[in-house]
């Protein structure tokens, strides 16, 4: 079964003649396409009858450029995200402290006979103080997790 981004891929492949195949196919520029880029001109030039020629070595990077590349890709420019693993563990954290709070507020209130205002409110703590924290939570999972995707497809785009 063909994969709707190389059927993509297929589409406009096919629409280039066959010269301009070859000339993509041997200059082997792996910056401007990729791998499925030329598995499937390999296999158009295969249907058109043409036996591609040998593939040029991929062009060398240059030290400064590869350099610079793993900087803007990198921790410090900030595209790569640490801060899923952080509201993670920041979640357990306050998740551990919101439930031991709310347990102490049902125990005092059990103890001091004040059930409505202490047990009650200890019981809601527990309950919509967890929840809420949980939804805050995922929110800002969410708005990394959207960028991270933003990201991806900004990688993958010519």
């Amino acid at each position: 079964m063909v994969k709707p981004s190389e059927a993509r891929i297929r589409a406009r492949m096919e629409e280039k003649d066959t010269e301009e195949l070859l000339a993509i196919w041997e200059a082997n520029d792996r910056s401007a396409y990729g791998e499925e880029v030329f598995s499937v001109i390999r296999t158009i030039l295969l249907e058109r009858g043409v036996t591609p020629n040998q593939q040029r070595s991929p062009k060398a990077s240059d030290p400064k450029s590869a350099r610079r590349s793993s900087e803007e890709n990198g921790f410090l420019s900030f595209r790569t995200m640490v801060s899923g693993a952080i509201i993670k563990v920041l979640y357990a954290v306050v998740a551990a402290a919101i439930t031991i709070a709310g347990i102490m507020m049902i125990v005092s209130g059990l103890q001091e006979d004040r059930l409505l205002e202490g047990a009650g409110a200890g019981l809601a703590l527990l309950v919509v103080g967890n929840l809420l924290w949980r939804l805050i939570c995922e929110g800002l999972i969410l708005l990394f997790s959207i960028h991270e995707v933003l990201v991806s497809i900004e990688r993958k785009l010519p």
